[in-house]
């Protein structure tokens, strides 16, 4: 196989945060890429192998779950920035800082 066919494959990947224009490669909007992780993480392939996220939902007549939940758990996969506090400020604050950073990106995904 060719190299370029290699990268071009590798690139169209749902997992790929760019697309393929032609001869370009363009990143994909954050938008778009919220709104894919998003309905990756509750599709049934996923539901099967995250218990927590099924108990989670569970715990709702609704099926739902907070953003801020969702953002806290899966901040790695969703990047979510990590607030960097002062070592010399206090536990709860440094928490305080990991919980506003799940509060923006709830936003940001509520907007995508």
């Amino acid at each position: 196989a060719d190299a370029a066919g290699f990268v071009k494959a590798a690139l169209e990947s749902c997992d790929s945060a760019v697309l393929v224009e032609g001869a370009t490669v363009v990143r994909i909007p954050r938008a778009l890429q919220l709104r894919r992780l998003a309905e990756d993480l509750f599709s049934d392939s996923r539901l099967a192998h995250d218990s927590r996220l099924r108990s989670k939902l569970g715990e709702s007549p609704e099926g739902a779950v907070s953003l801020a939940w969702l953002c806290g758990r899966y901040k790695e996969k969703l990047e979510v920035p990590q607030a960097q506090p002062p070592a010399q400020q206090h536990p709860q604050a440094k928490q305080q800082g990991g919980a506003r950073a799940a509060e923006e990106a709830a936003a940001e995904l509520c907007e995508a």
